[in-house]
Parts: structure tokens; sequence; C-alpha cells
């Protein structure tokens, strides 16, 4: 491996091998499975020709953690362009139980949440702009969602 490192062309190799491996995960992942993650947030960066961001869908399978934009070639991690997106989103709600909302903080962030931990945060005032809709159902802010699962990574010393 250092040999091949220190070869002049190693960088266009590398980038050879990148591009191939995405049409290998391309290829062989059917177009059902995937689904819209978010938008590259470099190609978001960079303005188009009429000075609008360039909004590059990606599209992954839920199992993928990383994955390459189809636009500019960067590396992303899914879990970041995820949260990015939504954070974007701006101010917006779900409805859901609380066991459903546990549920989707924990496929969208990875963070370990339970039902039980929202149910806390809520009583700690931590999402005061939540509110009870129906018997079970409640109202939730995406963004005190996000934080708190934030927070809980934080602590335990993971990654969102």
């Amino acid at each position: 491996m250092p040999d091949l490192a220190r070869l002049d062309t190693a960088g266009d190799l590398y980038a050879d091998l990148i591009r191939l491996s995405e049409k290998v995960e391309t290829a062989t992942t059917h177009a059902g499975e995937r689904r819209l993650v978010g938008v590259c947030p470099n190609c978001l960066n960079t303005k188009g020709d009429d000075d609008e961001p360039i909004r590059t869908p990606i599209y992954a399978a839920r199992s993928a953690r990383y994955t390459v934009c189809p636009e500019c070639g960067a590396w992303l991690d899914l879990k970041r362009v995820r949260l990015e997106y939504l954070r974007s989103a701006g101010l917006m709600h779900i409805t859901r139980t609380q066991a459903d909302a546990a549920r989707w903080v924990r496929e969208n962030t990875g963070v370990s949440v339970t039902g039980k931990d929202l149910a806390n945060w809520r009583s700690r005032g931590k999402m005061p702009s939540t509110r009870r809709i129906d018997r079970h159902y409640w109202e939730w802010n995406i963004m005190e969602l996000l934080a708190c699962a934030q927070d809980r990574a934080e602590r335990d010393g993971g990654d969102v």
C-alpha cells in the first residue's frame, strides 16, 4: 500500500476507483431500495449558470452509510447529509405517537432514543413546542427532536 500511495498517479487511480465503486453500487442496488437522503452540501455551496445554488439530490439505500455525489464526486456521510437536509427544512413538525417519533429519530439520526426518553425530555422542558393532538398522538418539532438527539449523541460520545 505505501508503494501504491507514492505513485505519481495515485490521486487519479483513487478517483477512478471511487467512480467505479459508485457505478457498481448503482448497478447492484435496485431503484426501489434507494431513497432520497438530501442534497449534496458541496454542490449546494456552488452557484449554477443562473446564479442559483446547485441542488443535486442524493439517493441511497437505507442501509448505506456513505455515498459519492454523482455531480461533483464528493465523498458524503449520509447521516450528516440527512440531518442538514432536515435542518434546512426549517421549523417542521411531524405527527406521531411517542414510540413512532422515537423510531423516526433512530432511523434519521442513528441515535438510540425510546418513547420514554421523549416523554422525559418533554417533561424537562426540552421540547416546548410539542403538543398533544389526540389521545396518543403528538405534534413533534423536528428541530427539537434533532437537538435532543444530538445532545444524547454528544453525551454518549457518538456522532450525529
